[in-house]
């Protein structure tokens, strides 16, 4: 079971917000913007070990700038400093063009609360094409009250697609939340073979199936979205 202090009983959910257990990323030594088909204009901060931050959508980039700098870390501007790695613009762009490769293969710099370190290692095991609902990756996590954390963990994801938290929706069929927007994250999960035309509440016993924390070394997905003829 994943623990913070004072993560039970009725201050319970509170902790999972705080600074518990909270890691800095390495400074970023370059940063750059580059254009993928059907998404635009994306923007990379990454390090000597990998992305720090994924910028999809209004400002992203510059949120996670604006945290980092909360927590002293210097960024450089946009198109400054060195080139990122040619693996990175390969994969990206091989994903926005639809093909089966995936982003969470990437390497990613974890960084944030202890809590959403978890989260975040975590959807890096939902495999591309597949989802599983806020509650169930809180109950993987030993942590079965904690869906608006996990939710909450999500929002503040700073690396979207090598954290593809995209791949997280409502228990009920539809698609959640996305800090890049709700058209843009259908338009990821739609790259990767989900089509929100599955998402009707008659298939949900089918779309969502059961797992248990002990099975995670086994075989992490849980839940597929399909197209209607999948």
């Amino acid at each position: 079971m994943f623990r913070e202090s004072g993560l039970e009983g009725a201050g319970g959910m509170q902790s999972l917000s705080t600074t518990v257990g909270l890691v800095r990323p390495p400074e970023p030594t370059g940063c750059r913007g580059i254009r993928l088909p059907g998404l635009g204009v994306v923007e990379l901060l990454y390090g000597d070990r990998g992305l720090i931050a994924v910028g999809l959508g209004t400002r992203g980039v510059e949120r996670a700038v604006m945290r980092l700098r909360a927590i002293r870390v210097v960024c450089p501007r946009c198109g400054e400093g060195r080139e990122p790695p040619g693996a990175v613009r390969h994969v990206l762009g091989r994903f926005a063009e639809g093909e089966p490769v995936d982003p969470a293969s990437l390497e990613v710099e974890l960084w944030g609360t202890e809590f959403q370190r978890a989260v975040y290692a975590h959807l890096r095991t939902i495999p591309r094409g597949q989802v599983r609902s806020y509650g169930e990756v809180a109950r993987l996590l030993g942590n079965p009250g904690a869906a608006q954390a996990v939710g909450a963990a999500n929002r503040a994801n700073p690396s979207p697609l090598a954290v593809p938290c995209h791949r997280v929706v409502a228990a009920n069929g539809s698609p959640g939340g996305f800090s890049g927007g709700l058209e843009l994250k259908l338009r990821l999960l739609k790259l990767e073979g989900v089509d929100r035309k599955g998402w009707t509440p008659s298939r949900q016993r089918a779309l969502f199936v059961e797992e248990s924390p002990s099975s995670l070394g086994r075989h992490s997905p849980v839940a597929r979205l399909s197209t209607p003829g999948g």
